[in-house]
C-alpha cells in the first residue's frame, strides 16, 4: 500500500494563510484595551472620532488650577496658567515666542527628538504663515465651537500631536499656538501619561485673552 504523499502549499494558498494569520493578530492587538486617545490620528479608524475626542478631552478639562501660577504677556494680550512643580522657558525663534513646559526635572523623548509635553507659540503679522503649518480641521467646526468659537482651531500634526491655534480676539494679528506632545511622547507609562494629559488639558481650556 502507497503513503499518502505530501503536498506542498501553493504559493496563492500560502499568501492567503499568511493574510489570514495577519488579520488575526492584528484584530488581537487592536481589541486590547489601548485608549483610542493614546493611539494617535494615524492609527484611528475615525478621523472625526479622534478630532472630537481630542476637544473633548479639553472641554470636560475639571482639574482644580485655582492654585496655579500664571504665565502673562501684557504687550501680548494673553495669559494662560500652569502648576506649581512645573517650569518653563522662553525662547525666541525667526516666527516669534516659543515657550516651553514640563515638569521640574523632568526630561522627555520621541527618540531620538526631545520633546516637551506643551509648547506654546505666539506667532505676529502671520495669520497666512500659521494657516498653512498648521492648517484647520474642517470636520471640527461644530465640535469646536461651545469652547472656542470663532477664533481657535485645532490641527493635526504629521507626528501625532495636535495644535490649538488662537487667534488673540482684540489683536487679530496676533496668534498664540499650543503644541499638545503628550500623546507622541515615548518611554512613559499610562498613568504619568494621563496625569500630563490632564494638565495639558487644563491649561489649553484656560487660554484668556484681555484687551491692553
Amino acid at each position: 500500500m502507497k503513503a499518502d504523499r505530501f503536498t506542498l502549499p501553493t504559493p496563492i494558498a500560502l499568501v492567503v494563510g499568511l493574510l489570514v494569520i495577519g488579520g488575526a493578530i492584528w484584530y488581537a492587538i487592536d481589541q486590547s484595551g489601548t485608549p483610542r486617545r493614546h493611539k494617535g490620528p494615524a492609527l484611528s479608524q475615525d478621523r472625526q472620532e479622534y478630532l472630537e475626542e481630542l476637544v473633548a478631552a479639553v472641554e470636560d478639562s475639571n482639574i482644580d488650577t485655582s492654585r496655579w501660577l500664571t504665565i502673562k504677556r501684557q504687550e501680548l494680550g494673553f495669559s494662560f496658567p500652569y502648576p506649581e512643580g512645573w517650569e518653563y522657558e522662553e525662547l525666541t525663534t525667526e516666527e516669534g515666542t516659543r515657550l516651553v513646559l514640563q515638569p521640574v526635572g523632568k526630561r522627555y523623548f520621541r527618540e531620538p527628538q526631545r520633546l516637551y509635553p506643551l509648547v506654546v507659540e505666539v506667532v505676529q503679522d502671520g495669520e497666512q504663515a500659521v494657516a498653512a503649518k498648521y492648517p484647520p480641521e474642517e470636520t471640527l467646526a461644530a465640535s469646536k465651537a461651545s469652547l472656542y468659537g470663532d477664533t481657535a482651531s485645532v490641527s493635526l500634526l504629521p507626528n501625532n500631536g495636535a495644535a490649538y491655534v488662537f487667534q488673540n480676539p482684540y489683536q487679530k494679528n496676533i496668534h498664540v499656538i499650543m503644541i499638545d506632545s503628550v500623546d507622541t511622547i515615548t518611554g512613559i507609562d499610562e498613568g504619568e501619561r494621563a496625569e500630563l494629559r490632564e494638565i495639558t488639558d487644563a491649561i489649553i481650556a484656560r487660554v484668556d485673552f484681555f484687551q491692553q
